[in-house]
């Protein structure tokens, strides 16, 4: 589930690996 949530953060911020 984590990954799921992190996918969506970097994609939202545009991050690049930010977690």
């Amino acid at each position: 589930m984590l990954s799921i949530y992190c996918y969506f953060i970097v994609r939202s911020k545009s991050a690049r690996a930010s977690c």
